[in-house]
This record gives structure tokens, sequence and C-alpha cells, in this order.
């Protein structure tokens, strides 16, 4: 993940629209990571305090930070500093001839601390630590790789490793080190080796195109992949730009699941059993979280519609209300045939021409502006400052714009369009009957 402070948006006050692939793909890293559940997280920093051969291991009960440096000392963040895992890392470390420090408690570098906003935001409130780099890696950036897998085993954590680190600083002539022609060679070189899942190679990029291009996301990726003995399964580049002059690459490394993307096609049958099993007339199959996916609470909305098309009931909960999607998804459903006030309840003669849509909601993500706001891609929730609330999914008939979005929101949750309001946008992944 990339570490630059424009791309958040109170450092970035509207600019960081300009890295608009980049901040998407964060904000999606982010939510996998949450979702996925893990028991730490470990954040690599290249910008965290560095002595010559010693790598560094934050202290403290807590870990810290703000953008004050930045302008923006109102974006903190704060987590427990995971302290038994950087005393193993710290053991781990000297077993493989490295040598540790601790660095004193501090505010956290930009280089952790971006990474850690976008994942905060999403959700993420457990054990985290940062590795700082020494300042001469040579060969050991594959020893600190084995030493922290050795760690994270010893350990028994499910651990999710994060490579902080941007890419050519050179890009464009108001770039931060200068403009150098061949930066974008250097950038298409690592991205290249990501996409492919060729790690081994990394290091075997031109070391006078790495110091060109002035970047600082090598070691860190390093290190990262040799955690994992260079494995690039569920391998995914899902950015890269370079907008203000620095390339920014947002990749998954390296998953551990069989499969990362769960299945969840059998929500809409969860939706009519629901239902139909409601009115008697009949006993569904029994649904079962037996995936990763669908043991994830999230929010749900089920819409019901006429083989027509003509809508018939939609509830929903933005955020989860049981402890996994099954059970989320029979709740709502129910509300939406028997509680939707605009529609009478469902009744047993019209279950046959009747057609289920499962819309699981990812976690909603403030905006600053309406030009955040795209009605064909994300959903949005409109707030009063006295607490209304209104909510619409992405790619509803007719709204085909942001301001007929907006709109028709407020309408639905009585808001005046001309009252004070914010905004957040959400993904959903939808799931239609046949």
């Amino acid at each position: 993940m990339p570490h630059a402070p424009v791309l958040i948006p109170e450092v970035g006050k509207g600019r960081e629209r300009d890295a608009g692939s980049t901040v998407d793909a964060m904000w999606r890293l982010a939510r996998e990571v949450v979702e996925s559940r893990p028991d730490s997280i470990f954040v690599i920093s290249p910008h965290a305090p560095r002595r010559p051969v010693h790598y560094g291991l934050c202290s403290g009960t807590y870990l810290r930070g703000d953008m004050s440096r930045f302008g923006q000392p109102g974006a903190k963040i704060q987590l427990k500093n995971d302290r038994p895992v950087a005393f193993e890392m710290a053991k781990t470390f000297r077993r493989h001839g490295l040598q540790t420090w601790k660095i004193a408690e501090r505010p956290v570098d930009h280089g952790a601390f971006v990474p850690l906003y976008f994942l905060t935001r999403s959700g993420w409130d457990g054990p985290t630590a940062v590795l700082g780099l020494s300042e001469f890696g040579g060969n050991s950036r594959e020893k600190a790789g084995d030493a922290i897998r050795e760690a994270i085993q010893n350990c028994g954590r499910r651990t999710v490793v994060i490579a902080s680190g941007d890419m050519s600083h050179s890009l464009l002539p108001d770039a931060p080190c200068g403009y150098q022609p061949r930066a974008k060679e250097f950038d298409e070189a690592f991205v290249e080796r990501v996409r492919t899942g060729d790690y081994a190679t990394l290091s075997l990029i031109d070391p006078d195109l790495q110091e060109l291009a002035s970047e600082d996301v090598v070691d860190s990726t390093l290190i990262a992949v040799n955690a994992v003995e260079m494995s690039s399964q569920n391998h995914e580049v899902l950015s890269y730009e370079g907008p203000f002059g620095v390339g920014y690459c947002v990749a998954r490394l390296f998953d551990a699941s069989e499969a990362r993307v769960g299945d969840g096609s059998c929500l809409p049958e969860v939706a009519r059993s629901a239902v139909e099993g409601k009115l008697g007339r009949r006993n569904g199959p029994v649904h079962r979280p037996v995936n990763d996916f669908l043991r994830q609470p999230a929010g749900v909305f089920v819409t019901i519609r006429r083989r027509s098309g003509e809508l018939r009931g939609c509830r929903g909960s933005i955020k989860p209300r049981h402890e996994n999607l099954i059970e989320e998804t029979r709740a709502v459903a129910l509300s939406s045939a028997f509680s939707d006030s605009r529609f009478e309840p469902v009744y047993v003669d019209e279950l046959d021409d009747l057609r289920y849509e499962v819309s699981v909601l990812y976690p909603a993500i403030p905006v600053v502006s309406r030009a955040d706001l795209d009605p064909h891609r994300f959903g949005v929730i409109i707030t009063t400052p006295d607490g209304r609330r209104g909510l619409m999914l992405p790619e509803v008939a007719g709204l085909d714009t942001v301001d007929k979005q907006i709109e028709e929101t407020c309408k639905k949750a009585h808001i005046d369009p001309r009252e004070p309001m914010s905004f957040e946008r959400f993904e959903v992944e939808k799931f239609k009957e046949d």
C-alpha cells in the first residue's frame, strides 16, 4: 500500500480525487483485510526511524499518530501495539543474525499511518505492530522476511503483513525529486513483476534505476514476499498511477485463502425460503454459512420484484444485526416481504411471480463532495446533523445522475435538499435469481 498523505481526504481536500484509482483500491484492500478477520496486522514502513544495521520495532502500549505535520491534527489513529509479536520478532531476528532496536514511543510515521488510516476507517481496531527498516539492507531483507514468518507462526496468529511504499518520485517535472525520464521504467518493471507474481526478480531490478527513481518500495516489498516464501497465491495488482509525479501501486501480494472471493449465490434462495416458509408454502433447504464470505456479518438489502420488474418490496440493514450473511438475509427478506410500508404484505398466491435480489453492502466511506459520488457504481447515504438518514442503492433505474440520486434519497428520507447534510458512499455485491 502506498503512503502518500495526500490520499487521505482530510489532507487532500479534494486533490485525492486526482488519485481516485489509488484511493478506491486502498479502500477495497482495507475492506478485504478487515473482512478476513486477522488476529493482528504488521506494517513494514520505510519512513520509521532508522539505524545503519538495526531493524526498528515500535515500542509502547499504543500506536498513535495524526496528520499534524500535514495540517490536519484531527486525522488520528490509535491502536494497541502488538507487543507480544514485537517481542517474539526481536528473538527471531536475533536467531537469523539480525539486530533490532526499540523505537521509543512517538507518533507513528506516515509510512505506517496512511495504510492504517484506511484500515481503521474500514473497521480495524485490533493489535498492530510496525517494523522500521535498517539503513543498509543487502541480503538481510530475505532474512527479515524469514524471521517475520517464524515469529508469526510461533505466536499462532493469523496476520496481515503490509509493505508500505511509494514508487518513483520523479515521474513529472514538478515531482518531489525532480523529473527523470527513465523513472517510469522502474515503475513498469516493478508493477510487471508484481502483476505476474515474479517476486524472485524484484531484487534484480537495476540498482542505478532504483536510485534514479528515488523509490522506497522495493525493500519493504522484498521483506513481505519473503515472509511467505515468495508465494504469490491470489495475487492481484488493484491499481497503478502517478498523478503527482509519484508512482502509487496497490496490490494484494499473497492470500492464504483457498478461495479469496466467497460465493454468495445462494442468498436469493435464502431470501425466497424465508418468505415462503413464513407463509407455510414450503420448508426450504436449510442454508448454513459454509464459506468465509457467508460467515461474515454485513449489511444487506433484499429487493423483491414481480416478473414484470415491478417493485414489490425492498428493505435492508446498513449495519449488520446478525452474526453472518445467512441470518442477515433471512431477517431482511422477511422485512422486505411483510414490513415495507409502501406495499401490502406478500401473499401466498403471488409467490411464484416474485424474484429476489440480495445486495451485500461493503462498509460506507465518508466523501467530501458530490464529485465523489457515482450512482452507477456507488450507493449513497445522506445524513443530516439531527440524525435523519436516507440510503439509496447503486444502479437504480432512472437515477443515472448524482443529482437525481441525491434528490430521490432525500425524498425517501423526508430530507429537504437545501438542508445541511453529509454524504457517504458504499459499494455492493449483488446476487440475483435467474
